[in-house]
């Protein structure tokens, strides 16, 4: 029932028992879904327009226990691949 490109719909007037029953004389206007891609310097601009400052070039950090973590379970899981390619 609903446009890709925008235009009106009808709706159909339903009963209770879940038969269309006739035509509608309500029209509902559905707007198309439109997907844009920002560029790098639009998405600065819209960035110091809300918040009044350029945003931050340099990532945040991780906590250092998330981090520790990360580095101690990639190194464990390289570990275990490494003998069980040896074991082939």
């Amino acid at each position: 029932m609903y446009t890709t490109r925008g235009g009106v719909v009808e709706k159909p007037k339903i009963s209770d028992g879940g038969m269309v029953v006739g035509e509608s004389s309500k029209q509902e206007h559905v707007w198309p879904k439109l997907y844009i891609a920002l560029t790098s310097k639009e998405k600065e601009e819209d960035f110091m327009a809300m918040k009044g400052c350029k945003p931050s070039h340099r990532p945040k950090k991780r906590a250092k226990m998330i981090q520790r973590t990360i580095l101690v379970s990639f190194h464990f899981i390289s570990y275990l691949c490494f003998f069980y390619c040896l074991n082939i």
